[in-house]
């Protein structure tokens, strides 16, 4: 189910992906692999559906509250979902712990 969520978030289908990671949350709820990906689903036009990704990412960062990656596509969720000035502060840890991430630079200077 992680495989097909991946490629269904790929294609752009955020609800078909957001479907699929929940389910491979269900086999196996400690991926944070999982987790993570599931974070950087939501988009402006998922409305209410983006609450349940940001949640299971924020889970995830309480089992590793220092991994860049999860941190970042939390950072990413919020920013699709404009709420600006918590991804801005997600961004700044992520690079507290990776100065040189390209990506987490740009979107804080947008």
């Amino acid at each position: 189910m992680f495989a097909k969520g991946v490629m269904l978030h790929q294609e752009g289908d955020l609800l078909g992906a957001i479907d699929a990671y929940e389910a491979a949350l269900r086999d196996s709820p400690d991926r944070l692999d999982v987790r993570s990906n599931l974070g950087a689903a939501p988009g402006p036009r998922l409305g209410g559906a983006s609450r349940r990704p940001l949640r299971s990412t924020a889970k995830a960062l309480e089992v590793d509250p220092w991994n860049a990656a999860i941190r970042f596509n939390l950072g990413l969720a919020l920013y699709k979902t404009a709420r600006i000035r918590e991804a801005a502060e997600e961004f700044r840890k992520v690079l507290e712990r990776e100065p040189d991430q390209k990506s987490a630079m740009l979107l804080l200077a947008d």
